[in-house]
C-alpha cells in the first residue's frame, strides 16, 4: 500500500513568517541572556550562597536555559534554511525558459 504524500501546509505571507523568525529570535535571545546572566551571577555574588541542593538546583536551571537556547538556535537555523529552499523553488516556477 503507498502511503498518501503529505500535505502541503496552507501557505503564510512574508509578514507572518517575519514576526514568527523574529519571535523565535527574540526567544532564542532570552534563554541566552538568561542563561549567561545566571552564570555571572552564580559566578560572582551567588557563590557563596548556593551550597547543596540549591547548587545543583541553580547550575540545572543555567544549563537548561542554556542548552533551550542552542535548541532555538538550531530550530531557527533549519527554518530559515527551509524558507531559502521555498523561495528558491518559487523562483525557479516563475523563471521563464
Amino acid at each position: 500500500m503507498m502511503a498518501s504524500p503529505a500535505p502541503e501546509p496552507p501557505p503564510i505571507s512574508a509578514d507572518q513568517r517575519a514576526r514568527r523568525r523574529r519571535d523565535r529570535r527574540f526567544r532564542g535571545l532570552f534563554y541566552l541572556g538568561s542563561s549567561v546572566w545566571l552564570c555571572i551571577s552564580g559566578l560572582t555574588w551567588l557563590q557563596a550562597r548556593l551550597t547543596g541542593l540549591g547548587f545543583v538546583l541553580y547550575w540545572t536551571l543555567c544549563a537548561g536555559a542554556a542548552i533551550l537556547a542552542c535548541l532555538v538556535a538550531l530550530n531557527d537555523a533549519v527554518l530559515t534554511q527551509a524558507e531559502l529552499r521555498a523561495e528558491a523553488r518559487e523562483k525557479q516556477r516563475e523563471k521563464p525558459e
